[in-house]
């Protein structure tokens, strides 16, 4: 199962090929910061429910076995992630001056701190 503190370990991200027992693939990541940066593999997987320990909520899921690695997954990934960060980035870099400097730390914040609960498998 994918573990991680403060936004850096692993997690799963994407959800493809979905089948009637409510099964689905998905592939776990390496993240930084929340931020999926290496596809580790693909799994098909079963939501389970939420548990409750030492005071943190988790998601549980059913591994029902290995799949290969979903390229669309990890593009559609990659999508969502890094093209928004870097174009963040670059406007910030071209823009100069202190509003360019409030958007992109705005447009990070956002990408890092909002979008992970958008994007998750479930």
């Amino acid at each position: 199962m994918p573990s991680n503190v403060n936004g850096i370990g692993t997690t799963y991200f994407g959800a493809s090929n979905r089948e009637p027992n409510g099964s689905f693939v998905t592939t776990e990541w390496f993240i930084l910061l929340g931020v999926p940066l290496v596809p580790l593999r693909s799994l098909r997987v079963r939501y389970q429910g939420e548990s409750n320990s030492w005071g943190r909520t988790s998601k549980s899921y059913a591994i029902l076995g290995p799949e290969p690695l979903d390229r669309r997954l990890v593009l559609r990934a990659y999508a969502w992630w890094l093209i928004p960060i870097v174009l963040t980035i670059l406007l910030g870099a071209v823009g100069g001056g202190e509003l360019a400097g409030i958007l992109m730390v705005v447009g990070i914040g956002f990408w890092v701190l909002v979008f992970p609960s958008l994007y998750k498998a479930q």
